[in-house]
């Protein structure tokens, strides 16, 4: 399975779980973002509603067992 597919899945079961849990949200939803008016960009969450945004990450092990360090930190950013 490709990193994309991995990310698509993952996205999948997140959804499925919010919606057993009565929480309603469209995938591929668009918000604008940032603090001037001016400078506001698109940004395209995994999935959300009026009231809710979810930005799914995943991130797997190294083959030699190691925490991907690397990939923490741009999460941090996210």
């Amino acid at each position: 399975m490709s990193n994309r597919e991995r990310g698509e899945y993952f996205v999948s079961l997140v959804g499925d779980y919010l919606a057993r849990q009565g929480i309603s949200l469209k995938p591929e939803y668009f918000v604008q973002v940032g603090l001037n008016i001016q400078r506001k960009k698109r940004h395209r969450f995994d999935l959300g509603n009026d009231s809710i945004l979810v930005e799914c990450k995943y991130y797997d092990w190294t083959e030699g067992g190691n925490k991907p360090s690397a990939k923490i930190s741009t999460l941090n950013e996210a």
